[in-house]
C-alpha cells in the first residue's frame, strides 16, 4: 500500500518563482482527514486557478474559483481542497495563471 499523501497528491510545477521567472511552485500538500491543503508561490498581483487530475495522462480541471494573490512580489498562498480523497485515493494538482 501506498501512504496516504503519497498516494493523494503529485507535485505537476515546481519551478522557482522570481521577478525575472514568474513561475509558480507548489511548496506543500497537507492532507488532513479527507482534506488537502495546497500552498504555493506566485507573485502579487496576478490571479492563479487550481487545477486537478486522478492520473498525470488525464485532463487537468479547474478546482477552484479564480484566485486573486494579493502584495507585490513573491507571495506565499494557498487553497483547501475539501473532501479531496473522498471519491478518489489519488490526486495530482498544478496551478496555473487565470
Amino acid at each position: 500500500n501506498i501512504p496516504v499523501a503519497a498516494a493523494a497528491t503529485g507535485i505537476a510545477a515546481s519551478t522557482a518563482v522570481s521577478s525575472s521567472t514568474p513561475a509558480l511552485r507548489i511548496t506543500s500538500l497537507i492532507v488532513t482527514n479527507q482534506d488537502v491543503l495546497i500552498a504555493w508561490e506566485a507573485l502579487g498581483g496576478t490571479t492563479n486557478v487550481v487545477q486537478a487530475a486522478t492520473s498525470l495522462a488525464d485532463s487537468f480541471a479547474d478546482i477552484s474559483k479564480p484566485l486573486p494573490i494579493t502584495g507585490a512580489g513573491i507571495v506565499a498562498t494557498n487553497y483547501l481542497d475539501p473532501g479531496a480523497l473522498t471519491n478518489a485515493n489519488r490526486r495530482f494538482y498544478r496551478i496555473k495563471k487565470a
